[in-house]
């Protein structure tokens, strides 16, 4: 088959139809793709790969979602926007080779939002993270997971943890500080104070009703269980509150309901929070019929 240059129509054999510009028979230059399979592209092509600036569709059987802004090599490299199939934002900033690397904003679809650093796909840096209960995390992060120092304000907007994190929890030095004004300081080991922190807890309690944040402040990303401690035991019938309430010091109160608990909310962090990204982008074609000025 000759090369040919110009503009006009190429299908393909696999069902696929590219309308634009052309260089020795692929596409190249400025031209939109209709993939068999559903999937849409409109911008730069080179040698018949897309790179450059761009609008990728993927099919509804995938999501729909949508990616504009910068490829290379047929992957999303540089500044970009994804949205959802509904057109909201999911994920915008930088991208490396397909995936975040950067700076860059998450969304996720439960409310919560990530904004900060991105290394190979994962919080990685500085960053903050908003959980859609209204906790907030502000600090550093290593392979998705809070580690250094950070602070974590609780929703009330008093009461707040600074100091360092290994592996999501509370270990090293560190501060709480209570909603009554009250601050305690020393090492934390595993995300507790063993020495100081359950005191000062029920201290605060007695004035007033507290919101304390949990273990890891690994909250969950989607409906939150609520524990009730009157009684020490379970409550499951209100789900709407994500904070551990303790309404007043109560001796019945046992640490090992609440470890309990706070496991239960670091395994629903740890599954809801996995950055799901769309299907690649490469194809193979071979050209079929090409039409078109030559």
């Amino acid at each position: 088959m000759p090369k040919i240059d110009g503009s006009g129509r190429i299908s393909f054999e696999n069902g696929d139809l590219y309308v634009g510009e052309f260089i020795d028979g692929k596409p190249h230059g400025r031209g939109k793709m209709a993939y068999s399979d559903g999937a849409r592209y409109e911008g730069s092509w080179c040698h018949g790969i897309i790179h450059g600036h761009g609008k990728y569709q993927w099919p509804i059987d995938c999501g729909g979602c949508v990616y504009e802004g910068d490829f290379k090599n047929n992957e999303k490299h540089g500044k970009g926007i994804m949205r959802q199939a509904d057109g909201s934002v999911w994920y915008e900033g930088e991208y490396k080779q397909g995936i975040p690397h950067g700076k860059g904003t998450l969304y996720y679809p439960n409310g919560a939002i990530y904004q900060g650093s991105w290394k190979d796909g994962k919080r990685d840096g500085t960053g903050t993270y908003r959980y859609c209960n209204g906790y907030v995390y502000k600090g550093e992060w290593t392979q998705d997971k809070k580690h250094g120092y950070g602070i974590m304000i609780c929703a009330n907007g008093q009461e707040h943890f600074a100091g360092q994190w290994v592996d999501n929890k509370r270990h090293g030095r560190g501060s709480y500080k209570f909603g009554n004004g009250e601050i305690i300081t020393g090492e934390w080991i595993n995300d507790e104070n063993p020495s100081t922190f359950l005191a000062a807890r029920k201290r605060a309690s007695k004035k007033q009703q507290c919101i304390v944040s949990p273990s890891s402040a690994s909250l969950p990303t989607k409906s939150s269980r609520a524990l009730d401690l009157d009684d020490g035991e379970h409550s499951r019938q209100d789900y709407s509150q994500p904070v551990l309430l303790i309404d007043g010091a109560d001796d019945s109160m046992k640490d090992e309901n609440v470890n309990l608990f706070l496991e239960e909310l670091n395994e629903e962090f740890d599954s809801e929070e996995t950055l799901l990204l769309p299907p690649a982008m490469s194809r193979n074609q071979s050209p079929l019929i090409m039409q078109g000025d030559l």
